[in-house]
């Protein structure tokens, strides 16, 4: 007698015994008769393995698309989304545009007009914080915002160069003197130990600021911060 399978019928309305597969599966092109008959699934072109319900529902994949999402085979995952170890396409975490896996540390890119913009570390934060710069590139026609570290003489800054400091770090020395290692003192981006001649420091923002006009030295602003006599100011007692 003829075996079809489980997912077929025996038909002799023709006199001769064929076997008729069940929608969704057909007989494997190396079956010979008996219980492969009628055994594969008769799965839509793009997908490897189906689902027993529909033949469009992908169930697995196979180059040239490989990647599962949706219960469809891609060849990319779509934005937002990274490959697991299975093949399959899973969402990132909320705070990445781009990554290489779920967690918020697992971000490659962010989304530069995001609340989080400037990656740092394999995370996208509001901002770079101290002692780091957003380093700007275009990747892809995208704008891309890394965070770097800045100078070690910088707490903020614009670039990774010792002339590039927006700030510099505190010390309790700025009160009296520093040692040449200590560079608490912003001159010109530039963060030094002490400020030059004719400039004093900003007591608060610690910025080396020009001296009055008249002074050679000062301890402030104003001709009455004058430290030394010059030809131009009448030294005051």
């Amino acid at each position: 007698s003829l075996v079809c399978g489980t997912n077929g019928v025996c038909n002799d309305d023709t006199g001769t015994p064929v076997c008729v597969c069940n929608a969704g599966y057909e007989t494997p092109g190396d079956c010979e008769g008996g219980d492969c008959t009628c055994s594969k699934q008769s799965c839509a072109s793009d997908c490897l393995t189906c689902s027993a319900t529909s033949n469009t529902t992908c169930l697995s994949c196979a180059e040239p698309l490989p990647l599962l999402h949706g219960g469809s085979c891609l060849a990319a995952c779509p934005a937002g989304m990274y490959e697991d170890k299975a093949g399959s396409c899973q969402a990132c975490h909320s705070t990445c545009q781009t990554c290489k896996g779920s967690a918020s540390t697992d971000c490659t890119t962010c989304d530069p007009v995001g609340v989080t913009g400037f990656l740092k570390g394999g995370q996208c934060l509001l901002s770079c914080g101290d002692h780091f710069y957003a380093d700007e590139t275009l990747r892809d026609e995208t704008l891309s915002r890394e965070c770097q570290p800045c100078h070690a003489d910088c707490k903020t800054c614009a670039g990774p160069r010792a002339s590039e400091c927006l700030s510099c770090k505190p010390n309790v020395c700025s009160k009296s003197k520093c040692p040449t290692t200590i560079k608490p003192f912003l001159d010109h981006k530039t963060c030094m130990h002490e400020c030059p001649a004719g400039t004093y420091a900003d007591p608060i923002s610690r910025v080396c600021t020009s001296c009055h006009a008249g002074c050679q030295l000062c301890s402030g602003p104003g001709d009455k911060k004058c430290v030394d006599p010059t030809p131009d100011t009448n030294f005051l007692t």
